[in-house]
């Protein structure tokens, strides 16, 4: 149960951080402390960038926050400011109220010189997307072409009398591997009318 509602807004801001870029394609990890300075790091294959997540106010993103004066606890040592640019944060995502995602990388956020900033203002920048490819689809293809094969020893190489009937196979092999099997059933049952 949350007994804050900051908390539970930003958990669902970097929920919605963290799904829209495993959708673009990135493997995303989570420090193992909420001490860290950012919220997600995303394995772009050849490099990691941190991203911190913020919860938007209206159309404005925190850059600095500050929270000078602020004490740990009632004796405790004073908070300073947070300035995420100094820190090196590659990527700081704001997400609005409705889902909205905004994505700021550092060359830009570093140069807006105050602590918080409009997104009408200040346009976002494109988060990179990975293309990914499925596996399956290739053991899809690799197992049509199989099968392409096999039905085409069976279609044709059974035939021992030498009447060998080879039209139409063009026109399977260039109607790619799935839809060649289909075809190939279909030469089959053809084939198999003629009454081999």
């Amino acid at each position: 149960m949350y007994r804050d509602s900051s908390n539970r807004s930003g958990d669902r801001s970097e929920i919605t951080v963290e799904l829209d870029l495993i959708r673009r394609g990135w493997i995303v990890c989570k420090p193992s402390s909420r001490d860290a300075v950012y919220d997600m790091v995303v394995d772009m294959g050849d490099r990691f960038e941190t991203v911190q997540v913020k919860t938007m106010s209206g159309n404005s993103i925190t850059r600095i926050v500050d929270r000078s004066g602020e004490r740990v606890s009632a004796k405790g040592k004073v908070r300073n400011s947070l300035d995420y640019a100094k820190h090196g944060i590659d990527w700081l995502a704001g997400v609005s109220g409705d889902g909205n995602i905004y994505y700021y990388k550092l060359d830009t956020y570093s140069n807006i010189p105050s602590k918080s900033f409009s997104v009408n203002k200040y346009p976002s920048d494109e988060f990179p997307s990975n293309s990914v490819s499925n596996r399956h689809a290739k053991k899809v293809k690799k197992f049509g072409l199989l099968a392409s094969g096999l039905l085409l020893l069976m279609v044709y190489g059974g035939n021992m009398n030498g009447n060998h009937d080879y039209r139409g196979l063009g026109s399977i092999w260039s109607s790619g591997a799935v839809d060649g099997v289909s075809a190939l059933y279909e030469l089959a049952a053809a084939q198999g009318s003629k009454g081999r």
